[in-house]
């Protein structure tokens, strides 16, 4: 069964151990979790699916909102697009769907909030705020036709202040 990204979004800021979550996670053929003696950073690769869920084990030193109690909280999916086997090909959030442009991601979204310059070699990111989300599109050329990755985050301190988060 293919994990949708829309469904997967609801569940950040849950930690690993919640109940519906964990049951999600199941259902689509997910069965690791983080645990403490796992390296950080805490993540678990669902290469099947071109995604990796991250975790964060420390919630109050990160000012995390959390929406359940546990140890791992559940922070960020990261989408990988470029996978030589196995890149992410589903639907993104926030009505983004199949766009994989600069240009589309704009006509959709409108202008991000912030620019990140630099951040690949001849590309650049683009990063918005939605839905109590921060959301990273990276690009890997200039012009910006090239999707690299998108990640999609909860907020924390070092989000806001650097403005990517009010």
């Amino acid at each position: 069964m293919k994990i949708e990204i829309d469904q997967l979004v609801a569940f950040l800021g849950h930690s690993s151990i919640h109940d519906a979550f964990n049951d999600y996670l199941t259902r689509h053929g997910v069965k690791k979790r983080p645990k403490a003696s796992d390296d950080y950073p805490y993540q678990v690769d669902v290469k099947a699916e071109g995604i990796t869920l991250t975790f964060e084990d420390s919630p109050r030193k990160y000012e995390i909102a959390t929406k359940s109690d546990g140890q791992f909280i559940f922070s960020e999916i990261y989408c990988d697009l470029e996978s030589k086997k196995n890149p992410f090909k589903g639907n993104l959030p926030f009505g983004v769907n199949d766009a994989r442009t600069s240009t589309d991601i704009i006509k959709r979204l409108g202008e991000p909030r912030s620019t990140i310059e630099g951040a690949t070699d001849d590309g650049f990111g683009q990063t918005y705020f939605i839905d109590g989300l921060v959301c990273i599109f990276m690009f890997d050329d200039a012009a910006g036709s090239v999707m690299s990755f998108v990640r999609l985050c909860v907020p924390t301190k070092f989000d806001r202040q650097q403005g990517l988060a009010p």
